[in-house]
């Protein structure tokens, strides 16, 4: 009885099916080699690249501070059979890109192109958006320059609104998260309280307002005894 062949190993090149797809008896490299198949690939005939118009970061794929940083995102746009792309330098007008097309090297200019629009932020800023209210009472001087202590540790998001009081301000912060992760960074003591905002897919959602209030001083403290006595 004869012994059934479960391998196969390619004429061409020595793969075997356990390393390659096969297309007959050869891989589906060396078929591609043999019938001059051209594989499918696609490269860019243009890269356009979205600029917010009101905060100025860039876009690809993804939002990034500076028109360089977006070069990372190139490389995604060429499909098939490319490899080892590279962008060698990026402008407002033209990509100058290199990479291994079946197994040769190539250097390519591709035009460049800025696209106007609106950031995520941008858009939910000029809705007025916002998802918690952090809220600064006390003296003038303490609540300004609390206020520029919050500011600076409040990333990844934005304020969209500020509301001045007698006592102090309201800062309306997209992003409930980041807003406290700020106050944690300040170890703030706070007091916080929750309001029902919307139902979202039968989630309930709601929107955070933070109090941070001076601390009482000595002098304070006997101004608030004495209109006691009185």
């Amino acid at each position: 009885m004869t012994k059934e062949l479960t391998d196969l190993i390619c004429p061409a090149c020595g793969a075997t099916n356990k390393e390659k797809e096969f297309i007959d008896f050869f891989c589906t490299d060396c078929y591609h080699k043999r019938h001059k198949v051209q594989v499918p690939y696609t490269i860019p005939d243009e890269i356009v690249i979205k600029q917010c118009k009101h905060c100025g970061i860039y876009k690809i794929r993804r939002w990034y501070n500076t028109l360089r940083e977006t070069a990372i995102d190139i490389p995604h746009m060429f499909k098939g059979n490319v490899s080892d792309v590279k962008v060698i330098s990026l402008s407002e007008r033209l990509a100058v890109v290199e990479f291994i097309l079946e197994e040769e090297k190539t250097t390519k200019e591709i035009p460049a192109r800025i696209h106007k629009t609106l950031c995520n932020n941008c858009i939910k800023i000029a809705r007025g958006y916002f998802e918690s209210i952090v809220q600064i009472r006390g003296d003038k001087d303490w609540v300004e320059m609390m206020k520029g202590k919050y500011e600076r540790a409040l990333t990844n998001t934005f304020i969209s609104r500020v509301k001045e009081w007698r006592y102090g301000i309201d800062l309306y912060i997209g992003s409930t998260k980041a807003a406290t992760g700020a106050l944690r960074l300040l170890g703030l003591k706070i007091k916080k309280s929750n309001r029902l905002h919307t139902e979202k897919a039968g989630k309930k959602l709601y929107r955070m307002t933070y109090l941070i209030r001076q601390p009482e001083t000595e002098e304070r403290k006997e101004e608030n005894n004495e209109e006691q006595e009185e």
